[in-house]
């Protein structure tokens, strides 16, 4: 029976030097017959690297021990027969087992008795299994507690874990394999004790199982704890943490070491400032630690400004690689084979230029797409292509059509597969033909992390083809091809050695903070919920059952966080920063970390956080510099405007600019439902009928509202088609209901003499018309929803308005002086009008306003602009005025307080990606 010797090294040093140099006093450079374990696989590669730079020190050869992490030290003690199950064939069994389940026993174990997948469920099991090997204890055991006796409902629940558990272990038995928790289970309590001599470095989490082996061992065992001797109390005799003790101790942060900040980018922007004034020189003296991975891109832009990489230590997980994320994509596609998973995938750039290649006039694909599917916003990929007629749109759908036919030619091995080995070979050929002829040298560091995610590629379909058959993970190809992106997110691409000529600095997580040798140490995110970690709702074994149980529990974690917080500030200089709110604006509270103070220090603990980071800048994306607001090339010398775009101008010139001059247009793939301009355009589109001559001077609200419904279906059926998207089915019903509301308008309007004379009208021939500006003749275009004319010879230009709040032209196109409208002008939309219709109504100054289809009845209706001569004549002066400036070729700011419609629009003005209303159409 093995006992525990406490080695106690202070934590004046990192902790990694400080192992190393005990281990070379004490052992001399011959390790040969010790087995040292640490927490995890980078403190094993950090330890070793150590000895490797002491022995050489000291003129020696190192004779080096079997340095392992602490989870492979039980196997190295206990060992145990038989044939263990990979990860892959233990996830299969699982959700073999839940398949065999009654539907009673899957409620049971359901989060809040909600349905969940299958292979989500077989995840929580499985933890939950590895618990209770870990924990020494089984299904059994735990129905025998007093906590679980006393609770008929929770008893319910475990006689169903263990239900599942003997039907887990009889699949792996039939298939003649085990599970390794259970191999070291049963060999602990079948073999006599390993005669090992074990170091154990800086263990500060019990393990029952792992104890137990230890206790069994015939070795000398000794645990280097990284804390003075003097407190001693606060460890157990195995030199883990005791929860009770740490939670009493006070932590203090030592004095200007924690910072306050406003966000994610100041702090990448104090970390920035806390390495340039420390004076290190080498980029391994420094380390970054991550307690939220969001912080992550402002850290690596911050890190690259100075001409520093960041390198992430964890490495990347192999889903997001090229190939993983095709695969990704395809087991989406063939799932569902709609039009968001086919953008998707068309996005992937090995099936973008593969299908681009194929045809030269496939260039403009991606574009042709994102038109089509925010105007049409169809569900599924039809055998037909929507089209209103126009030859643009034809030439677009057969581009998308002869794409589509390239694209399923190129997948057609995947289409016809059937089974996980048709599948895995069919994934083959169609990888090696996006790819082509390519030869990959892993000694280059351009292509190592590919030649390593093809790598373990490769392993997940080799042994996904040797499954037996009864744990076939699916027949269909979306469900094999899903299963090898499920696999490939569990592996792990090491980051590449760090190049010496370029400087980097590690980003670290928590967890493997504590055994970084560098010598500052600069904590991100410390804020509560990730440093220390919140732990994920479980339903079988939720925080107050894993303590009554003896469980590692959230106090137990908290506790090992507090000594690992103890030790990075004693062992090195370490620095805290706390972000106010996260990148999306959502608020942080500070970690318990920094409040573990006495009671006496928390109100100035709590000041500090209080004063610290109260400007909190526009969320997201930085706004662009300064040249985004200059032309993009030479400015033009314009003659033609349009009645619309005046308001853009005294909105956002540089807007203007973007859309006016160079023509680029906002396209998405994302939209699931009408946005307000395509709702507004749909709703215009149907109003057009009340210019026929049935209804042009029709009072009779019942045919109005059955005209209306009609044009609607006939405008929603060319643009949608017969299989849109349960939104924009929605936004149709809630169009016909505005059209209804306003079917009784168009009825008063006539009651009161008005009859429809034009609607959709531009002057003759498509033709423009002069208008003055003080630096020469310009000319002006445009269209006009709805003219009027009242029996006694009046005449009325209106514009269709669709939001969802009636808002007044007066207020619309000029802001209020003194309580006039005479302040500054917003819009010169309505005043064009009558200029641009005259050739049509004559000199009289006719009613200008705009008709609300509101989304009630109380939102609907006619709102007139004051206007008299005077008016119309400063409004064409301030045209003139505009188009001189547009002409000068300057760009002037936005106007004050102006919110864009779009995030993108936001961002472009350089106001950040802020948050905005949405616009009307």
């Amino acid at each position: 029976m093995a006992l525990v010797d406490l080695k106690f090294l202070g934590w004046d040093t990192p902790p990694i030097p400080s192992a190393a140099e005990w281990l070379l006093d004490n052992l001399g450079p011959d390790m040969s017959s010790r087995v040292v374990a640490l927490p995890g696989s980078r403190a094993v590669r950090s330890l070793r690297l150590a000895l490797l730079r002491g022995v050489q020190k000291r003129g020696a050869t190192l004779l080096a021990p079997n340095i392992v992490t602490v989870g492979a030290l039980t196997d190295l003690l206990v060992g145990g027969e038989g044939r263990v199950a990979s990860g892959l064939v233990r996830r299969l069994c699982w959700e073999r087992a839940l398949d065999q389940a009654t539907e009673q026993d899957r409620g049971c174990l359901a989060i809040h008795d909600a349905v969940q997948s299958r292979s989500s469920l077989a995840v929580q099991v499985r933890g939950l299994h590895a618990d209770l090997v870990a924990a020494g204890m089984d299904v059994d055991q735990v129905l025998k507690t007093e906590c679980i006796q006393t609770r008929p409902h929770e008893a319910v629940r475990w006689r169903a874990v263990g239900r599942l558990q003997q039907a887990y272990r009889k699949i792996l038995a039939s298939l003649d394999l085990v599970d390794p928790h259970d191999r070291r289970r049963l060999a602990l309590a079948q073999q006599p004790g390993a005669d090992l001599d074990v170091i154990l470095v800086g263990i500060a989490s019990q393990e029952p199982l792992r104890n137990a082996a230890l206790v069994q061992s015939k070795g000398l065992v000794q645990h280097l704890v990284f804390a003075p001797e003097s407190l001693r109390d606060l460890f157990d005799a195995e030199g883990c943490v005791l929860t009770d003790a740490w939670l009493q101790r006070e932590h203090i942060v030592p004095e200007g070491k924690w910072s306050v900040v406003s966000d994610p980018k100041a702090q990448a922007e104090r970390a920035m400032e806390i390495v340039a004034q420390s004076g290190v020189t080498q980029d391994s003296e420094v380390s970054i630690g991550i307690g939220d991975a969001e912080a992550v891109p402002e850290l690596i832009a911050a890190l690259a400004e100075d001409g520093i990489e960041a390198r992430d230590a964890a490495g990347q997980s192999a889903a997001r690689s090229m190939e993983g994320s095709l695969i990704k994509l395809l087991a989406a596609f063939f799932k569902d084979r709609d039009t968001r998973s086919l953008a998707d995938l068309w996005r992937h750039p090995w099936m973008e230029r593969s299908v681009e290649d194929e045809d030269p006039s496939f260039g403009g694909l991606l574009a042709d797409l994102d038109s089509y599917l925010s105007n049409h916003l169809p569900h599924k990929i039809g055998a037909s292509w929507l089209t209103d007629g126009h030859r643009s749109q034809i030439l677009r759908n057969d581009h998308l059509q002869k794409a589509l036919a390239r694209t399923d030619e190129l997948l057609l091995p995947l289409a016809n597969a059937q089974g996980a080995d048709a599948v895995c070979a069919a994934l083959r050929e169609v990888l090696s033909t996006l790819l082509g002829e390519q030869e990959f040298d892993q000694e280059a560091p351009a292509q190592r992390a590919q030649v390593m995610s093809l790598r373990q590629l490769g392993t997940i379909l080799r042994d996904l083809e040797d499954l037996p058959a009864e744990l076939s993970p699916g027949n269909s190809t979306h469900e094999v091809l899903q299963r090898v992106s499920d696999e490939l997110s569990e592996c792990m691409i090491a980051p590449a050695p760090l190049d010496a000529n370029t400087p980097a600095v590690d980003l670290l997580g928590w967890l493997e903070l504590l055994f970084d040798p560098a010598p500052l140490l600069v904590v991100t995110s410390v804020v509560e919920g990730a440093i220390p970690a919140s732990s994920s709702p479980d339903s079988i074994l939720p925080e107050a059952l894993r303590r009554e149980l003896g469980f590692e529990n959230q106090e137990d974690r908290l506790a090992r966080d507090l000594f690992t917080a103890e030790v990075l500030d004693h062992s090195r200089e370490t620095h805290w920063i706390t972000p106010r709110v996260a990148a999306q604006g959502d608020p942080f509270l500070p970690s318990r970390l920094m409040l573990r103070v006495s009671p006496s220090a928390l109100p100035a603990q709590v000041r500090r956080w209080s004063d610290g980071g109260k400007i909190t800048p526009t969320m997201g994306l930085v706004p662009p510099p300064p040249s985004a607001c200059q032309r993009l090339g030479s400015a033009s010398h314009p003659d033609v405007f349009s009645v619309t775009g005046f308001k853009t101008w005294l909105d956002a010139p540089y807007l203007y600019h973007l859309q006016r001059e160079l023509e680029l247009d906002q396209l998405s793939d994302r939209n699931r439902e009408l946005t307000p301009s395509a709702f507004g355009s749909l709703v215009h589109k149907s109003l057009e009928v009340l210019g026929s001559d049935e209804l042009r001077a029709c009072a009779d609200t019942k045919k109005i509202c059955g005209a209306l419904h009609e044009a609607l279906a006939d405008a929603a059926r060319v643009s949608f088609g017969s299989d849109a998207l349960p939104a924009v089915q929605l936004q149709v019903e809630q169009a016909a209901h505005r059209l209804e509301n306003f079917a009784g308008i168009h009825a008063a309007r006539v009651q009161a003499g008005w009859r429809v004379e034009q609607v959709e009208w531009a002057p003759k021939e498509g033709r423009s018309v002069p208008i003055a500006a003080p630096d020469g003749p310009a000319l002006l275009r445009g269209r006009i929803d709805r003219i009027e004319r009242n029996q006694d010879g009046r005449w009325a230009l209106l514009d269709y308005k669709t939001g969802n709040s009636k808002k007044s032209p007066n207020g619309a196109h000029r802001a209020k002086n003194n309580g006039e409208i005479a302040g500054p002008w917003r819009d010169l939309q309505l005043p064009l009008y009558a200029h641009l219709a005259r050739e049509l109504i004559g000199g009289d100054v006719p009613e200008l306003g705009y008709l609300w289809l509101g989304k009630d009845a109380s939102e609907t209706g006619l709102m007139l602009l004051k206007c008299d001569e005077v008016y119309l004549a400063e409004a064409y002066e301030k045209a003139g005025e505009i188009i001189r400036e547009i002409r000068s070729g300057e760009l002037p700011k936005p106007r004050d307080h102006y919110k864009p419609y779009s995030h993108m629009e936001s961002f472009l003005i350089g106001q950040g990606l802020a948050l905005t209303e949405d616009g009307e159409g």
